[in-house]
């Protein structure tokens, strides 16, 4: 693409996104570039998170009989224990809507199995050949299938 087109580009782009967006996501690139992420957010390994004495909170949730499970229609509850049972039998649904066998490598991409490096996050890349769209790789470990399975156990003790 010639400088005109990005410039072009640019000037289509920064009315419809805001200025806001836009100096925020110059700023994520920079930090990228730059390393700072990387700086800012070093991975641990289990002993040294052991190490630096974080600790779980200390939360109640109560027990399935304290719940008011009977304010929950049965439909509600029905549509919860079945994805609940999908997850346990090894499916993850992606994007909240999408259900895909659960990938053997929490790194790799459900479609084509291509694993991505132990790297800091920041430095691997948005989208490859090989790897994908790093957002099929990423949405797994954003749990939501725990809270569901949570939830699940909430409802039936089980």
């Amino acid at each position: 693409m010639s400088n005109v087109g990005r410039y072009l580009d640019l000037a289509r782009t920064v009315p419809r996104l805001g200025l806001g967006c836009l100096a925020r996501y110059a700023l994520h690139r920079t930090r990228l570039r730059t390393g700072a992420y990387t700086r800012t957010t070093p991975p641990l390994s289990w002993s040294e998170i052991s190490r630096n004495g974080v600790e779980s909170p200390q939360v109640h949730f109560g027990t399935p009989s304290e719940a008011n499970l009977d304010k929950v229609d049965s439909q509600s509850r029905s549509r919860l224990l079945e994805n609940a049972e999908r997850i346990v039998s090894g499916e993850l649904q992606y994007f909240s809507s999408r259900w895909l066998k659960r990938p053997a490598d929490w790194r790799s991409n459900p479609f084509n199995g291509h694993s991505t490096p132990l790297d800091h996050w920041s430095s691997l890349q948005d989208f490859s050949q090989e790897q994908g769209d790093i957002k099929w790789i990423w949405e797994p470990n954003r749990f939501d299938w725990a809270t569901t399975l949570g939830r699940a156990w909430f409802a039936t003790g089980d």
